[in-house]
């Protein structure tokens, strides 16, 4: 993968380690999530700045940046869709994803959760307005890095990690099953023989794009980490050692 090649040869700096997982989900395309630490990264405003953006850019600096952000980085208007958006949590009446985002004068981190704030400027005064008819601002734009976003043109998210969990979210995708259905075939004669458990199968949605992909054996997850075995015990002096534990109580 192109990007991974990228990264890993340091486009944000040298690489420690780095993770990702690709997933199809039922007819969709591929898309990968990918978790990648930089040595002696420094968390300021500043470097996050350097790497991240939020805002849409001046058309008139960058028409392709622009065209791109606008085409692969808005969020939806979720709150005049609601139920017909995928992102609308019903009984939270909002969305799942916590769109629109509040404007930010200038980027910062929350100090109680290390969450990082990027810089959104209130540019509702623009009026900007799409071909169909849609009105945005930098209150939808999903955070980018200009470089990867010209590069690939596509949608490419990219954040600063904030908390640890974010860790166990990834590896969560390293052992996630597939896409699942339930089927039920009714037999249209018999009706008096009709097994109703045996009907039901629980099956797999495999789609072209997911067979193509392992057919060709293409990557699924990657994990650069090393991973060493720590033994609770005094390490067996040969391979044949085993050690037995008596939980019970001799007395």
């Amino acid at each position: 993968m192109e990007l991974i090649t990228m990264l890993r040869h340091g486009l944000f700096g040298e690489e420690e380690y780095l993770f990702y997982s690709v997933e199809v989900q039922k007819r969709g395309l591929p898309h990968a999530h990918i978790l990648l630490r930089i040595k002696n990264f420094e968390k300021s405003t500043s470097t996050i700045d350097k790497i991240i953006c939020a805002e849409l850019p001046d058309p008139k600096n960058d028409k392709v940046l622009y065209g791109i952000v606008v085409k692969n980085m808005l969020h939806q208007n979720c709150e005049k869709m609601k139920e017909n958006s995928a992102c609308w949590n019903l009984s939270k009446n909002k969305c799942s994803k916590n769109f629109p985002k509040k404007f930010v004068k200038e980027t910062y981190i929350d100090k109680v959760n290390g969450k990082v704030h990027y810089k959104r400027k209130d540019n509702r005064s623009e009026n900007i307005i799409l071909l169909d008819k849609r009105k945005i601002d930098n209150s939808y734009v999903v955070p980018y890095n200009p470089i990867l976003l010209k590069y690939f043109d596509a949608h490419i998210n990219v954040e600063i990690v904030n908390q640890v969990l974010a860790v166990g979210y990834l590896f969560k995708y390293f052992v996630k099953d597939g896409e699942t259905n339930k089927v039920n075939v009714e037999m249209l004669y018999n009706d008096n023989n009709k097994d109703e458990v045996s009907a039901y199968q629980k099956v797999r949605c495999v789609g072209p794009t997911d067979a193509t992909w392992k057919i060709f054996e293409y990557p699924i997850v990657c994990n650069t980490v090393t991973v060493e075995v720590l033994y609770i015990h005094e390490k067996p002096k040969n391979e044949n050692s085993r050690i037995y534990l008596n939980y019970l109580n001799e007395d």
